[in-house]
């Protein structure tokens, strides 16, 4: 059985995440750094998410164009430049 890989935190925006389920902005190993990451593609007010997130080791071909994730736990809606963003360090 192909093993998962180590927890990351992903982004993306309110958009692509709805309508498609991508996390397209930005991947990091921490929850801060994801945020971080995220604010630097995105303006105050602009909603995006974030989840934790595993992968299958071995590579698998995307459903649809579309690489989803075998595992995701903590997913958060948030708004740039709220306290959540702030605290993490995003300007």
């Amino acid at each position: 059985m192909p093993r998962l890989t180590a927890w990351r935190w992903w982004a993306g925006n309110a958009n692509s995440v709805d309508e498609d389920g991508v996390f397209d902005l930005a991947q990091e190993g921490t929850r801060e750094a994801v945020i971080r990451s995220a604010a630097l593609s995105l303006r105050v007010g602009e909603v995006f998410y974030i989840i934790e997130a595993r992968h299958w080791e071995r590579a698998r071909e995307p459903v649809d164009g579309v690489d989803r994730f075998a595992r995701f736990k903590n997913r958060e809606r948030l708004v740039m430049g709220d306290a959540a963003c702030v605290a993490a360090g995003a300007r």
